[in-house]
Order: structure tokens, then C-alpha cells, then sequence
């Protein structure tokens, strides 16, 4: 069985970062406010990615060798 020891602890990092940044934009002032926001975009929707393949060999739907996008188009 794999270990998801990796993908758990990068979940949890992200989680920090966008914590981290949201309380920077929430402190911030100017120009460095939205850029804080961007920064959470960006990291929430890696962080929902890295979601998306964690569970998605329990959900049954495919195995990693499938060439199909996770986020359908």
C-alpha cells in the first residue's frame, strides 16, 4: 500500500500558507493586500488539485496511468 504520508503534509502546508497570506492581506495596506488574495487563489487551487488526486482511487474512478484532466473542461 502507498504511503500518502507526502500528499497529507503538503495539504497541511498549504492550509499554513493560505492562512499565513490571509492574515498578511487582512494586515496589509496598498498594493500588497490584493497580491496577498492572488497568493491564495493561486495556493487554493493547487492545494484543491493535490485534493483531487489524493482521493480520487478511492472515489474508483481511474487509476494514475489515466490521461484524462482532473478538472473536466
Amino acid at each position: 500500500m502507498k504511503s500518502h504520508l507526502p500528499a497529507v503534509l503538503t495539504l497541511i502546508f498549504g492550509l499554513v500558507v493560505m492562512a499565513g497570506l490571509l492574515y498578511l492581506g487582512a494586515l496589509a495596506q496598498n498594493w500588497v493586500a490584493p497580491l496577498c488574495f492572488i497568493g491564495v487563489a493561486v495556493v487554493f487551487h493547487t492545494w484543491m488539485v493535490q485534493l483531487v488526486r489524493l482521493l480520487r482511487p478511492k472515489w474508483g474512478e481511474g487509476d494514475k496511468d489515466d490521461d484524462r484532466p482532473i478538472f473536466p473542461g
